[in-house]
């Protein structure tokens, strides 16, 4: 889809756990957290070649010099959309618990701003599982006076990087690319280091190539080369483990796969900016996001 895509010779858990995430069908996520939990540097690599490959490993400095790292794209996804629910508490909790009780996967979720004590979401579900969602959803939404609605001729393209904490200007960046191309935005979320958006499938590859031009990720990233943390010489990976340290080790395992929840933490030190009556069109998105983070402001 990106012929000028190249390989990385050095990745963070953080990041690659986002892209396995959002579609890089590189690494399984459990592989990588495992791995992040107990401090062990991998490296993915092909079976058939002596060439070296990529190395995850723990953040480093000269990681958060660069946005974005990498972009990725699931290609069959499924727009759920719900509007007109009850804007009251508890309304969110009652439709994602009606999917999680027929083990339906959700993806991307967005909630507009109530308005008229009206409110409405949109998620994302797999395509093959589009049929079954909606058979859950309907009747429960109609005991809500809501409306379902959906749409799986959709896409998600996403942008990943430990840079997007300390730099301006990622999120216009994206938008601006994207409407460069005229590729219309359905819905977008936004996570620590990544960002994601939904567009029609049939845009989805041109997308991905626009983003991947826009932050110049055919060139070779800034530190590579660079000494990987953990690894070489006298690093850990090279020292022997006694047998105590090995069961200690393993004992640490029991459970792990039940956690579902490590941490909550709130932070207080926030304010919300609501746009309303936005045309939908590509464009707006780009230029409302380039002046948000332009010298007055900050924005990622």
């Amino acid at each position: 889809m990106v012929p000028e895509a190249r390989k990385l010779d050095v990745i963070s858990y953080d990041e690659m756990l986002e892209l396995a995430s959002v579609g890089a069908g590189v690494m399984h996520s459990r592989s990588i957290e495992f791995a992040k939990k107990f401090d062990v540097p991998l490296m993915v690599r092909s079976s058939f070649s002596d060439t070296e490959g990529t190395w995850i490993v723990p953040e480093a400095a000269w990681m958060r010099d660069v946005d974005v790292c990498g972009a990725a794209m699931v290609r069959d996804e499924a727009g759920v959309f719900i509007d007109g629910l009850p804007d009251r508490p508890g309304i969110s909790h009652a439709v994602f618990a009606t999917l999680a009780e027929k083990h339906i996967v959700v993806d991307m979720i967005a909630q507009n701003v109530g308005a008229a004590s009206k409110a409405s979401i949109g998620f994302t579900v797999p395509k093959g599982e589009l049929a079954h969602a909606l058979a859950v959803l309907q009747p429960h939404a109609a005991s809500l006076g809501a409306t379902v609605t959906a749409d799986e001729e959709v896409s998600k393209v996403s942008i990943v990087g430990t840079g997007m904490r300390t730099h301006s200007g990622v999120a216009g960046k994206m938008f601006t690319a994207l409407a460069a191309e005229r590729v219309n935005m359905k819905m977008i979320t936004t996570g620590d280091i990544k960002i994601s958006v939904l567009v029609e499938k049939s845009d989805g590859a041109r997308a991905l190539r626009a983003v991947h031009e826009a932050f110049a990720l055919q060139r070779e990233r800034p530190g590579a080369g660079q000494p990987v943390p953990g690894i070489g010489v006298g690093s850990r990976t090279g020292d022997a483990v006694t047998g105590g340290e090995l069961a200690a080790s393993v004992s640490r395992l029991t459970g792990m796969e039940d956690i579902l929840v490590r941490d909550v933490v709130l932070d207080a030190n926030h304010g919300r900016i609501t746009v309303t009556d936005l045309p939908d069109e590509p464009g707006v998105c780009a230029r409302l996001f380039t002046d948000v983070a332009g010298p007055a402001c900050w924005s990622t």
